[in-house]
């Protein structure tokens, strides 16, 4: 039940101390006594939360969040702020690049697509000269098998 309430968060609501720190790709500390009953009722043991933004790209796409049940006073340690950002930025990298992947594959479905329905002989060359890719019509105009 607590992963599905995190994806259903809202930070202004959840975090109101923190949003503004996110917002600004900072991280957030949030103590026990910051935190709402909703927040505390998913992480009843927790005393303190970083919360980490993740960018892919130049968009937010979530939030990277360590809940600790005790913490000393007066926070975190600046290589503590580093290595989370880090794993954030990390996180934020693989779904960008694997959002760009599929958007790649989709762009290259579209395209074979329209190379191979188009009724206009269409042919690509390589750097030496060779084939390497033809349309049907091509292979029609010329006489051979597509295969």
């Amino acid at each position: 039940a607590g992963s599905q309430a995190i994806a259903t968060w809202n930070l202004d609501r959840e975090f109101p101390n923190a949003a503004a720190r996110l917002a600004a790709n900072l991280p957030a500390e949030v103590r026990q006594h910051n935190m709402t009953p909703e927040v505390r009722s998913n992480f009843p043991r927790a005393m303190v939360m970083l919360i980490v933004p993740i960018y892919a790209g130049n968009l937010w796409w979530g939030e990277l969040l360590l809940a600790f049940n005790s913490r000393p006073e007066p926070g975190w340690w600046q290589a503590e702020f580093d290595a989370a950002r880090l794993v954030a930025s990390l996180t934020g990298t693989v779904v960008y690049r694997a959002q760009a992947q599929r958007h790649s594959e989709t762009h290259l479905q579209f395209q074979k697509v329209l190379f191979d329905v188009s009724p206009q002989p269409l042919y690509v060359l390589d750097n030496l000269g060779c084939f390497s890719f033809v349309n049907p019509a091509f292979c029609k105009a010329v006489g051979v098998d597509a295969r």
